[in-house]
Order: structure tokens, then C-alpha cells, then sequence
């Protein structure tokens, strides 16, 4: 697939392909190996073991874990679900009843969050974006304060809706736009 970004304030867009081998078992696809920036990971590899293996198929529900304490305020509860609530996108004339997925890592330890939002009919992801722990840019207090009302606070830590590249990206996927990735 190939991510295209514009630099923020600029003109400037970027390209980026990502290259991603899988096979279809009869649980689900499993990734085989990882092309991200010029570098391949691959099966049996440790880092991709670590980064991409990941532990089986994932259940998404809303089972509580997430209680709202106020505006973009939550608190986690014993439930380990990675829902958090119905929600209604429109991209152009297309709207969507979603599950807002809130996937939260429980470590302990500051770890991004993705969130994506996938449709409840089709079970097809139509947007996605991440939050990043503040404590993990320096310029954090600056991207909060010229962002103001995308952040959240989940326990007490307050995470910025930012990627790893530092920019505020929301993705919109082909079914969103109502493009048929399926003819190339």
C-alpha cells in the first residue's frame, strides 16, 4: 500500500509504501512479513515477533472499560474490552454507525492508543488515528496548546491525537471514500 502525507503547512506531500506479505488461514489472515521505510522484518525474526506476530485474533466490544469522568476523561475499570461507544461518521454523502475501538495496551506503562472506527454492518475499518502519551514529546505542551480539544486523559495521563511521524493524521480507508480497493 502506499501512505501519502502532507507536511503540515506545507505543499510538500511524501509518499511512504508499506509492503505487507500475509496468508489467509482459516482463522484469519496472519502477517508473514513487514516492509516499512526500506526495511524488512519477517517471521521468525524477533522483531517481528515483537511488533507484528501479534497474539491471535482481537475481539472488539464495548464492555465498560472505558468510564467517561467528564469531557474527554476516562477512567479504566476491570473490564479489558477495546470499544468505547457507538458513533456516527458522514464522509461526503456516505455516513456510517461505528464502533469506536480504543485500543489501550493495559501495561502500566504509557503506550499509544489507536483508535478506529469500524462499521458496524460491514465490520470494515473506515477512519483510524492515534493518541500519543505527552511524555513522549518534548513539545508537548506547544501541540496541545495548538490543538486544543484533541487530546484525552485516560487515568490521569493526558495523550496528545498524534502519530509517531508527530502530525495530527486521521486516516480514511477505501470503503470510507467509496473507492473499491479490490480493482487495483
Amino acid at each position: 500500500m502506499d501512505e501519502w502525507t502532507r507536511d503540515p503547512g506545507t505543499t510538500t506531500v511524501s509518499r511512504e509504501r508499506i509492503v505487507i506479505v500475509a496468508e489467509l488461514v482459516p482463522e484469519g489472515a496472519r502477517w508473514r512479513e513487514m516492509t516499512l521505510d526500506d526495511h524488512t522484518t519477517k517471521q521468525g525474526d524477533a522483531e517481528f515477533e515483537a511488533n507484528w506476530a501479534g497474539g491471535g485474533g482481537v475481539r472488539i466490544v464495548d464492555d465498560g472499560r472505558y468510564e467517561m469522568l467528564g469531557d474527554r476523561q476516562f477512567r479504566t475499570t476491570a473490564a479489558d474490552g477495546i470499544g468505547r461507544g457507538v458513533v456516527r461518521l458522514s464522509v461526503g454523502h456516505r455516513v456510517f454507525s461505528c464502533l469506536r475501538g480504543f485500543d489501550l495496551p493495559v501495561t502500566g506503562q504509557p503506550e499509544e492508543i489507536a483508535q478506529p472506527l469500524i462499521d458496524v454492518e460491514t465490520g470494515r475499518t473506515v477512519a483510524y488515528w492515534q493518541y500519543r502519551p505527552t511524555e513522549w514529546d518534548d513539545d508537548a505542551d506547544l501541540w496541545l496548546a495548538e490543538h486544543s480539544g484533541s487530546e484525552v486523559v485516560v487515568d490521569d495521563r493526558t495523550y496528545q491525537r498524534r502519530n509517531c511521524t508527530g502530525r495530527d493524521e486521521i486516516m480514511l480507508s477505501a470503503a470510507a471514500l467509496g473507492i473499491d480497493a479490490t480493482n487495483g
